[in-house]
C-alpha cells in the first residue's frame, strides 16, 4: 500500500470521522478534525489535500514517528498500513523538494525524534488557534497570549493538567524536526545545509505552531508528492 518510501517522506491521512458522527462516543475528534479541514479550506481554497487530518514522518528502517493522542511514538509501517485498510482514509505521501535525504541522515533523524517520543499530546495549544484561526474570535489570541505569558503558558498548563511540559501537535512535531534539522545540519561554511520549509513573503517562515497537515501538500514548492 505504501511503496516507494525513503527516509524523511511525510505520510499524511484525511478525515477519520464524518460529521454526521458528531453525536457519538467521538464527538471531540470529530469537532477537531473537521475545524481543522474547515481552517485549511480557508486558508488554502482549493487545494486537493485540504481533508488532511494527521500527519507521520517516515524516519527509515519500517518506522514512523507520530504524534497522536495521547502521546508520539513509533509506529511501524505495517501497522499503519493495518489503519489505513480499517479506516478507509486518504493517504498521501510528499517529499521535501529542497534537500536531498542521505541514509547517514537516519542516525541524525532518530537523535532529534527519540526524544520527542513518549510526549503528550497538545490539546491546549489547539485552543488559541481555535479561538484565532477557526472561530474567527479574539483576532491574534496566539499571539496575544504568547506575548503576555511568554511561551510558558502552554508549558505550565499542560504541567498542571498532563503531568508535563513536552507537548505537541501531530504537524508541528513533524515541523519541528524539520526545525531541528535546519540547526543541526551544518556544513564546512557554518551555514545550515538543510533550509526550513515554509518560507514567508516577508523573508521569514510559518510559525512552527501554526503548520496544519494540509501544509505539507499545499505549500508551494517545498514538497512533491509520491504516488502511492
Amino acid at each position: 500500500m505504501l511503496t516507494n518510501l525513503i527516509i524523511g517522506d511525510i505520510i499524511v491521512l484525511g478525515k477519520q470521522y464524518a460529521l454526521s458522527k458528531l453525536f457519538g462516543r467521538k464527538v471531540l475528534k470529530v469537532l477537531y478534525e473537521n475545524m481543522i479541514v474547515f481552517y485549511q479550506r480557508e486558508r488554502f481554497g482549493d487545494c486537493a489535500y485540504c481533508d488532511a487530518t494527521h500527519v507521520l514522518k517516515y524516519c527509515g528502517a519500517g518506522k514512523c514517528f507520530e504524534v497522536t493522542d495521547p502521546e508520539s511514538k513509533w509506529t511501524s509501517v505495517e501497522e499503519l498500513e493495518a489503519h489505513i485498510r480499517e479506516t478507509g482514509r486518504k493517504v498521501w505521501v510528499f517529499r521535501y523538494n529542497r534537500y536531498q535525504w542521505r541514509k547517514e541522515d537516519a542516525n541524525l533523524v532518530d537523535e532529534i525524534v527519540n526524544p520527542m517520543v513518549g510526549k503528550k499530546y497538545a490539546y491546549l495549544d489547539i485552543l488559541p488557534f481555535i479561538l484565532e484561526k477557526v472561530i474567527g474570535f479574539l483576532p491574534n489570541a496566539y499571539k496575544l497570549v504568547t506575548n503576555i505569558f511568554g511561551d510558558s503558558w502552554k508549558k505550565y498548563m499542560f504541567k498542571l493538567i498532563a503531568g508535563s511540559n513536552n507537548i505537541f501537535l501531530c504537524s508541528t512535531g513533524v515541523a519541528a524536526i524539520y526545525g531541528a534539522m535546519h540547526k543541526r545540519k551544518i556544513g564546512t561554511s557554518g551555514e545550515s545545509l538543510f533550509p526550513r520549509p515554509f518560507a514567508t513573503s516577508d523573508g521569514g517562515n510559518e510559525y512552527v505552531e501554526m503548520v496544519t497537515p494540509a501544509h505539507f501538500g499545499c505549500w508551494p514548492g517545498d514538497f512533491k508528492e509520491i504516488p502511492q
